[in-house]
């Protein structure tokens, strides 16, 4: 059950879930909710908002959060959990999937035609970790601030058609909550090859800064383990600026 009044047009619907969802807190607006999240805790917990003031991204990046027009939400969970953000990521794609799929770009941005469409940021904070999931989903063009406006995408900018963002919410719970389990359940490696052939980044040819290199295989950290002529190298995700693939890309984007 909602413990704030929920936002005109946006509800968590009816829940079937076994680990998120134990408490759930709506808000009108917020600085962030992954702030929010991390300082209330607890198992399950969704902390969702209309709108955000103070969105954070990965390495430190805003996160645009435009009143009334997309998903913004943190879930909690006891403890570190291998794999979250695989997880997130897999449950976002499977969530957008009635709509459009998304690319996966390394390590957890989802993308339609190159442009942003979700970002996932999970935190550490003592015995808790969150997951932050923006989703932009009706979003017109100029909903963007300039400086995205070539770069970011929506729902409704791919489709044309308006998504209803309590149906794509409660999807999102639902997947996620599918996953998390299964972590829990110690099926890591299921859900991390899940990741890795969505993505399909193992054994795809890279320029690793001057070297060309293959991406070997995907470590429990969601680092890249490359194997380059000068030996093994671990790339880790705030590294992905330093990669450029040499093929084709299929379902991944970088």
């Amino acid at each position: 059950m909602s413990e704030q009044p929920h936002p005109n047009g946006l509800e968590i619907p009816p829940l079937n879930t076994t680990v998120i969802g134990a408490r759930i807190l709506v808000y009108p607006r917020l600085d962030s909710t992954n702030a929010t999240a991390l300082r209330i805790g607890g198992d399950g917990t969704v902390v969702l908002a209309d709108a955000q003031t103070a969105g954070r991204g990965r390495q430190g990046r805003s996160w645009h959060s435009a009143a009334g027009k997309g998903v913004y939400l943190t879930v909690t969970v006891n403890g570190p959990l291998d794999g979250l953000p695989f997880a997130a990521a897999l449950a976002v794609r499977e969530a957008l999937r009635p709509y459009v799929l998304p690319d996966i770009k390394w390590p957890n941005d989802l993308l339609v035609r190159g442009r942003k469409i979700s970002g996932i940021l999970v935190e550490h904070r003592e015995r808790i970790s969150a997951v932050g999931i923006g989703i932009n989903a009706n979003h017109a063009p100029g909903d963007f601030p300039r400086d995205l406006e070539d770069s970011a995408t929506s729902v409704y900018m791919a489709t044309n058609a308006p998504v209803d963002r309590s149906a794509l919410v409660r999807d999102l719970i639902h997947d996620l909550d599918r996953r998390i389990a299964a972590l829990r359940d110690g099926r890591y490696d299921a859900i991390r090859d899940e990741w890795a052939a969505a993505c399909n980044l193992e054994g795809r040819r890279v320029r690793y800064k001057n070297m060309v290199a293959t991406v070997s295989r995907i470590d429990v950290s969601g680092a890249l383990i490359l194997a380059t002529p000068e030996g093994s190298h671990r790339l880790m995700a705030g590294e992905s600026r330093d990669v450029t693939l040499l093929e084709g890309m299929d379902s991944c984007s970088w």
